[in-house]
């Protein structure tokens, strides 16, 4: 007699944009849990600034346009201290641009099984580099 071991492997979702700084700073704690548990992260596209124009706006813009007053200054030296306490880079972002074509990336390469490397290179291409994703 054989007996089958079912498993229900658990699904996280991740409601994110790549233009949130805490959805990249969470990438760490996310491949901690996939390395202890036997667990499968979904990755929902979440977008918080889908009014940014393709070609992006500054930081200052952003921030007064929703009527929020922020010192980006400020703002930037406290992420990056939050960044390198978590080990990760941080550059000298000026801009924020819209990510909804690199959301629809993002699920795509999901279904090619690649979603969690695109993931990581649409954070770093664009909190580190500073690019338009």
């Amino acid at each position: 007699m054989s007996s089958t071991v079912m498993t229900n492997k658990q699904e996280l979702e991740i409601f994110s944009d790549y233009v949130w700084p805490w959805c990249y700073f969470i990438t760490g704690s996310i491949e901690k849990l996939e390395n202890k548990y036997d667990i499968k992260i979904k990755w929902r596209a979440f977008p918080l600034h889908p009014d940014t124009p393709e070609q992006g706006r500054t930081l200052e813009d952003l921030f007064k346009n929703k009527g929020i007053p922020v010192d980006v200054d400020k703002m930037m030296a406290h992420l990056k201290a939050t960044a390198a306490k978590l080990g990760l880079a941080l550059g000298d972002r000026k801009m924020t641009y819209n990510s909804r074509l690199a959301q629809e990336v993002g699920l795509w390469a999901e279904t090619k099984g690649h979603g969690h490397q695109f993931h990581m290179e649409a954070f770093k291409v664009y909190f580190v580099e500073g690019r338009n994703i």
